[in-house]
């Protein structure tokens, strides 16, 4: 009997949830009645008369030819939008969620960019509207981080970004979509209680979302597989036939095979396998007329399992060689893995034996060059049955011709094999000879290398030791020097103020002009006199970390007319101290040189830590400068940037221009994890 794989019915409803949350995550999908809704836009956009309409109006249009796939019209409509926007900041402002929308799949840097441009513009804007599109941003951002499989930053940017932004927007609708790809996310990676929490938070949702939206259609069915997984079929029935009543008026709704999909999986999960091949049947014949090949595919499979389970095994058969032919479905090396083994097995199943050899010869070929387990024990098996079903006289006659020609081409190898062992040993003979002559002449200038690598290496280890030795050096007085004028001067200046507001009491001249003058300049010495201690050696970094210190820095920079936004991404608690102190200080000299020299209103400060990498990004809105005429570049401040840069072995890239607006600085630095 051959040992064949059966087909998985978990495995098909995973690749359905996959392709359909795929879809749902990549894109944010149109209303039911799409081209009613495109009519309505293009109708909107001639009756209006005012350019910040007409430009919203644009950018919609160009989200609808963006979801449709078509990049031309999406683009087409965009630079429109963009152009009519010029007059109107808050709308240029909302236009990088478009444009990070439309390059989404097509260009992710620019994405990106337009990502972050967009999300430091919106933070101006404190109403609901600006968290909306913010939320949406931070959205398009988990997208990317799904496509490159960081499961783990899609559900931090969806549980800490997206969803409390959207929460302060009041956009009940748009929650209702974000509880429900989280509980996709959830779903893909086997969490599937976890998934139906969010799913039930979507659907209680429902009074919010409109009926025109996909939302809620989609929320019922992906819930329906989900509880299918978990094998509670009556919860799932109750989700179909929601679905259902909602795609009623829409018969040729892009929501439909999807539906049918899962339709048909229930009736399997009940054993009710004609209802099953229906379901699946509708499913083909819409997703053939809507040009959905994926979804063909799939549905067609989930046909043959059904036809399976029912033995209808030619009809089987006919559905995989129809299969067979399809090009795209083909060049997947899963799928023909899979349909081999189908086809052995529905061969087998209707006797044809050679057939069935011949597919399992293929389906084990392709295994073992996927690396997957052998299946020589069933091909064994599999060539004993075609045997005995052949002449058992003309096989007797083939097995005495096979032996003979065997015994010649076995004699034949062992001579050759004799005649190659010769040449290959007069070859290594000669090939030692040439290899120890060479390598007498290469040791001498292998040498003389070594030697000078060493002492280069030994001149680089004294450039680094001396280059620790003066930042610790530098630290540790700036320490001493903090502690001082803290302890000592502070204290000092601290005494003779209490002293003095005594003699003052004592003497009634307390409340003397000039005796509350001298008390208040007092005041702002000892303030002032703190200020250094803490910039010389900031206690926040010791007691609580960079992140924290780095945070209480930028406040203190923060004014009526510089804002500052800082984000910091990872953990910084086991990187050693000295270069936590040294990447702070590199943060507050880039600061210091924004607040002299760049005139700038707006500062953005990213640092972010991956492992043993720890990259920092500060872009402001200045007046920017040439950094490749050197007479024009700031003093000691870039100096001692670099020099720490270089003592943590990072690189720095300065873009800016001069007259320009804004300058951003990229540095990427090495830590001892």
């Amino acid at each position: 009997m051959l040992k064949l794989i059966t087909i998985n019915q978990k495995i098909l409803i995973l690749l359905f949830c996959l392709v359909m949350a795929t879809s749902g995550f990549a894109k944010a999908q149109l209303p039911i009645n799409e081209k009613a809704y495109a009519d309505s836009l293009n109708q909107a956009y001639l009756r209006l008369n005012n350019d910040s309409a007409r430009a919203r109006t644009s950018f919609l249009l160009s989200h609808y030819w963006s979801v449709k796939n078509d990049t031309e019209q999406a683009t087409k409509y965009f630079m429109q939008g963009r152009k009519l926007a010029k007059d109107h900041p808050y709308v240029q402002a909302i236009s990088y969620f478009f444009e990070a929308d439309l390059y989404l799949t097509l260009d992710t840097v620019k994405s990106w960019k337009a990502i972050h441009t967009g999300n430091r513009l919106l933070s101006a804007y404190k109403i609901k509207e600006a968290y909306t599109f913010r939320s949406k941003l931070w959205y398009n951002a988990a997208i990317m981080e799904q496509d490159a499989d960081h499961v783990k930053t899609v559900v931090n940017i969806l549980l800490n970004k997206v969803i409390p932004l959207v929460k302060k927007s009041s956009d009940k609708s748009a929650l209702a979509k974000y509880y429900s790809q989280t509980g996709v996310i959830f779903m893909n990676t086997g969490q599937y209680e976890r998934a139906a929490i969010y799913y039930n938070l979507c659907i209680g949702l429902q009074q919010y979302i409109s009926a025109k939206s996909t939302i809620l259609l989609r929320t019922y069915v992906l819930a329906a597989s989900n509880y299918l997984y978990l094998h509670h079929v009556a919860q799932a029935k109750k989700l179909l036939d929601k679905a259902k009543a909602i795609l009623a008026p829409f018969p040729k709704s892009r929501s439909l095979p999807d539906y049918y999909f899962t339709e048909g999986n229930y009736y399997e999960e009940t054993s009710r396998y004609e209802l099953a091949l229906q379901s699946y049947e509708k499913g083909i014949t819409l997703s053939r007329e809507l040009k959905q090949d994926y979804m063909l595919e799939t549905l067609v499979m989930q046909k043959y399992s059904a036809l399976s389970h029912l033995k209808k095994y030619p009809e089987a058969k006919a559905l995989l060689d129809s299969m067979a032919k399809a090009t795209e479905y083909m060049a997947i090396s899963n799928n023909r893995l899979q349909l081999y083994n189908e086809m052995a097995k529905t061969n087998e199943h209707l006797g044809l034996m050679k057939d069935a050899y011949q597919w399992l010869r293929r389906y084990s070929a392709l295994n073992d060059s996927l690396q997957k387990s052998k299946l020589d024990t069933d091909i064994g098996e599999m060539e004993l049955k075609f045997r005995n079903a052949e002449n058992k006289q003309k096989i007797s006659e083939l097995s005495s011709a096979n032996e003979k020609v065997k015994l010649t081409a076995k004699n034949s190898r062992l001579a050759s094999w004799l005649l190659g062992a010769i040449a290959l040993f007069l070859l290594f003979a000669l090939l030692a000879g040439y290899y120890i002559y060479s390598a007498k002449q290469k040791l001498s200038i292998q040498k003389d290398l070594n030697v000078q690598q060493e002492l280069k290496n030994i001149h680089q280890e004294q450039q680094i030791r001396i280059a620790q030795a003066m930042m610790q050096g530098q630290e540790e007085e700036r320490a001493r020097v903090a502690r001082d004028l803290h302890d000592g001067l502070g204290g000092t200046l601290a005494v003779v103020k209490m002293n003095l507001s005594g003699y003052g009491l004592k003497h009634k001249i307390g409340q003397t002009p000039d005796f509350n003058a001298i008390i208040t300049q007092l005041d702002h010495s000892v303030n002032e006199l703190r200020g250094i201690a803490r910039n010389m050696m900031p206690a926040s970094l010791l007691r609580f970390g960079l992140e924290t210190s780095i945070k209480d820095l930028c406040e203190s920079f923060l004014s009526d007319h510089l804002q500052i936004d800082f984000q910091f991404f990872g953990s910084s608690k086991d990187i050693l101290i000295q270069e936590q102190i040294a990447i702070y200080r590199i943060v507050q000299e880039l600061l210091s040189n924004t607040l002299r020299h760049a005139r700038a209103t707006s500062v953005l400060l990213q640092c972010s830590r991956n492992e043993d990498t720890f990259l920092i990004t500060i872009e402001d809105n200045g007046i920017g400068f040439n950094p490749n005429v050197p007479a024009e570049k700031p003093g000691m401040g870039f100096q001692n940037i670099k020099t720490r840069v270089d003592y943590l072995n990072g690189r720095m890239e300065i873009i800016s221009a001069e007259n320009d607006k804004g300058t951003t600085i990229n540095i990427e630095i090495n830590v001892t994890v």
